[in-house]
This record gives C-alpha cells, structure tokens and sequence, in this order.
C-alpha cells in the first residue's frame, strides 16, 4: 500500500504547502520514503506537483523511488498499486531496445504511457491508480484499475480565480489535509443514501459551493 497525492495548479509555496500537507496525512500508507516533484511552469506560472508515501515492495532499492522521471520520455508518475504482467512488457520493450535502471514495475509503466500514450492503459494488468505527468503536451493522465481495487480521490476546483484546478489523492483525508477544498464536509447524509448501494463517495451536498469532488469509478481514465 503506497499513497498518491498531487496538484494542477500554480507553482508557487502555497500549493507545495499544500501537497506537503496531503502526504503528510498519507504516512501510515508509505512508512519507508516519501518524494515530491513539481514540473517546469507554463507561462502562466502552472503545471503539476506530485507526491509520494512508499511501502518498498518490489524494487527496494532507491531506482525505485518516487515520484519517477522517466529518463527517456520525461513523464513523470506517482502509482500505487502492482502491474502484473510487467514482466513481459519490459521484455518486449528490451527487445525494442530499451533499458532500465529499476527493475520495478514503476519504470516499466512510465516508459511504456511515455512511447505509446494513454491508450498503453489498456496494456496493464493489474490493480493501479496512477498519475503521469506528459511535459511536452503539458497534461496529466490520471488513470484507475478496472475493478476499482485502488482507490483514487478527486476534486476540481469550480472558482476561476483559484491558484488550483485539480487535486487527487489515495485517501480522502489527505485531499481534507491540502486546505484548499475549504469545507466542513464532502458529503452529506441525504447525498449519502442516496448512492450507499453504489459503493462510492457521493458527490457534492449543498455545503459544497466551489468545489466538486468524488471517488473516481473503475476504470477512470481522464486528461487534464
């Protein structure tokens, strides 16, 4: 269990505090290390910071660490959770010529969204909620297992004057912990029977004005 946390938003101290502080409340999900990145800005002082709680599973070496930059493409990712079948893919990229320096499950997934894009999602097996951060399309794949085993956190900011767009994270604490959602609760009791029997975080109640936020269903895949 490792947990995910980010930001689309302004590159400045205020937004950093803020994904410091939705680690932070993420510690008990990656007691081993925790990393945080934040991309080149736009001309507009935007773009995305990441971070990471780490329970070494796989590869227990530093290779492993992250948020990772993939040293060919550049993507950058966040995951929790296992690919299966990483294996082959990295033997079918080795025989394509690629190399890797981790022999984790991470390096082999950020490489193969970095040469085949987002329709490379289909390609895993296993239980994942992810984040990759493409720098030269400027745009973040956020992407989740089909049987919905990792969970995945949302919430997008509905204010066109706010320093932020979106937030994720692998619990709903941590997105509570940023700050910038500034309410008292997510979800109401009403909302909340009406949407018990579908197993998911209900959407907005009435306390929500500026924001929405939800748990991401199986099989998300979007772009922002």
């Amino acid at each position: 269990m490792c947990g995910i946390a980010g930001i689309i938003g302004r590159l400045d101290e205020l937004n950093l505090a803020a994904l410091e502080r939705m680690s932070d409340a993420m510690v008990h999900r990656g007691p081993d290390d925790s990393g945080m990145w934040v991309s080149t800005p736009d001309s507009r002082g935007w773009g995305a910071l990441l971070g990471f709680r780490r329970l070494s599973i796989l590869d227990l070496s530093p290779a492993g660490a992250q948020p990772m930059v993939d040293p060919l493409t550049g993507h950058a990712v966040v995951f929790n959770g296992e690919i299966y079948n990483f294996g082959d893919l990295r033997r079918r990229l080795e025989a394509e010529g690629q190399e890797f320096r981790s022999t984790g499950d991470t390096a082999v997934m950020v490489r193969v969204l970095g040469l085949h894009g987002p329709s490379a999602v289909s390609w895993l097996r296993g239980m994942f909620a992810f984040a990759c951060w493409d720098p030269k399309e400027r745009r973040l794949l956020l992407a989740r297992d089909p049987l919905g085993i990792k969970p995945l956190y949302l919430a997008r900011s509905l204010d066109p004057d706010a320093d932020w767009s979106v937030a994720f994270a692998s619990e709903l604490r941590a997105l509570l912990a940023s700050g910038l959602l500034r309410v008292e609760r997510l979800c109401g009791r009403p909302a909340y029977r009406r949407h018990r029997r579908r197993a998911a975080l209900a959407g907005p109640s009435r306390r929500v004005r500026r924001c929405w936020q939800g748990f991401s269903p199986p099989g998300f895949l979007a772009h922002r």
